[in-house]
């Protein structure tokens, strides 16, 4: 059985989850994904709560799956993370894929399928930056 909960303050993670490209963790909005047949996360969601949305930010997962883990967790982690999303305020997803990236695509087409969602087709940048002093 797959069961997403949140990320606790200070919980120590294996490695293979800790580079989630944020600088900061906000633990509300981070779901560790366990197995009842494995004793610790082997997999992470990141997200965040943005104008009503939930914008999935980062899916990070041990690699190989742990035995026992089904390919399709994230289908089962999903349902629970959406639902609890909801309760939240959220009224849908938001996240920035790349179609060239063949891992990508396929998650986009999970996302028409299963999730009911849309995809705008294009070439898509996404744009980070600090936010410094003016000069």
């Amino acid at each position: 059985m797959i069961q997403a909960r949140n990320l606790r303050k200070g919980e120590v993670l294996p490695p293979g989850l800790t580079d989630t490209g944020t600088p900061f963790t906000d633990e509300e909005w981070t779901w560790v994904v366990e197995h009842e047949s494995h004793p610790v996360p082997f997999a992470l969601i990141v997200a965040s709560f943005c104008h009503g949305w939930l914008l999935l930010f980062r899916l990070l997962a041990l690699a190989p799956l742990p035995p026992g883990v089904p390919l399709t967790w994230f289908l089962e982690a999903r349902l629970q993370v959406f639902a609890e999303a909801r309760l939240r305020g959220c009224v849908g997803f938001l996240t920035l894929l790349d179609e060239d990236r063949p891992v990508e695509a396929q998650m986009a087409r999970i996302a028409m399928k299963l999730a009911g969602g849309t995809v705008l087709p294009g070439h898509w940048s996404m744009c980070a930056g600090p936010i410094g002093e003016s000069k």
